[in-house]
């Protein structure tokens, strides 16, 4: 490890994580030294401490370079269990944010040091401050939502099992997993469940709107061949369907008539097909005429 000093009181340390030497001001020196007897504390609090340490690089003024550095010289246990504390910790701090807005710990150098958690303001929070490692560990396994509720009401739902915090007490950290494990299985299955139910649903919908708009074309087909070859239409609102249908359609012949853009210089064959469409044009006003003399001469 290079370490290089400068005066008295700076410390120049080479930081293995990125290759550049930093230094480090003897107040940063006294909060490393601070938070780090935290860390050799209680569960919660060594879990929150070695956040801080982890998160701010405090370990480059214990002399460390790294994390695993750290973890391998200035603790009693290994750098799996210092992960397993850290995952603690950004836990309760990602809950201790959405409850009040501010992180677990907030520890600041000075004349006197001070250590401030979440855990001190709420009984509840203090009762899970209390537990071990191992049960610590086990609870990150749950929602944001059930630590919320652990801290505020003692107690959460989880699938069908209520979780209160004196049975989290009064467990062991087998106990406890055994428990969690089984009641976040039942939430998963009926999480499945209800995945399943959903798209069986929408297949079930999609399958409907198809045989829907199956339906839809076919009325729309009888409902063409009874205006043409069914029987007279009797109601008022059928006949003004019916007329206006014949005036679209009117339309539509005129439109695509009128844009074959035939001219006398056109083959005498096409200038035919004109000559007989005008004809049964004729044929069409003749037979109308004498269907509706009687509107028309009113």
């Amino acid at each position: 490890m290079a370490v290089q000093k400068k005066n008295e009181n700076a410390l120049t340390i080479l930081d293995q994580e990125t290759g550049q030497f930093v230094e480090v001001t003897h107040e940063t020196q006294r909060l490393a030294s601070y938070v780090h007897n935290q860390v050799l504390m209680g569960a919660f609090i060594s879990a929150v401490s070695i956040k801080k340490i982890f998160d701010e690089k405090l370990y480059l003024g214990l002399n460390c370079g790294s994390k695993d550095e750290y973890c391998s010289t200035m603790l009693p246990f290994g750098i799996r269990q210092a992960q397993r504390l850290y995952q603690i910790a950004n836990k309760f701090d990602a809950v201790s944010k959405s409850l009040t807005g501010n992180g677990l710990i907030q520890i600041t150098s000075g004349d006197t040091l001070e250590n401030t958690t979440l855990m001190s303001h709420d009984l509840n929070a203090n009762e899970l401050a209390q537990l071990g490692m191992a049960k610590l560990y086990e609870l990150t396994k749950l929602e944001d939502e059930n630590i919320k509720d652990l801290i505020k009401e003692g107690k959460t739902k989880v699938a069908d099992h209520e979780l209160l915090i004196e049975e989290i007490k009064d467990a062991s950290a087998k106990e406890l997993s055994k428990i969690i494990s089984e009641t976040t299985k039942k939430y998963k299955s009926k999480i499945s469940q209800l995945t399943e139910e959903v798209a069986l649903l929408k297949e079930e919908k999609n399958s409907i709107e198809k045989d829907f708009e199956k339906l839809q074309a076919k009325k729309e087909e009888i409902d063409e061949i009874e205006m043409q070859y069914g029987p007279t239409a009797s109601l008022l609102a059928d006949k003004k369907r019916r007329l206006s249908n014949a005036s679209a359609l009117l339309n539509e012949f005129v439109e695509t008539f009128v844009k074959a853009g035939v001219t006398d210089e056109d083959p005498e064959s096409i200038r035919r097909d004109v000559q007989d469409l005008i004809r049964r044009i004729d044929e069409v006003h003749s037979r109308c005429s004498s269907i509706y003399d009687t509107v028309i001469l009113e």
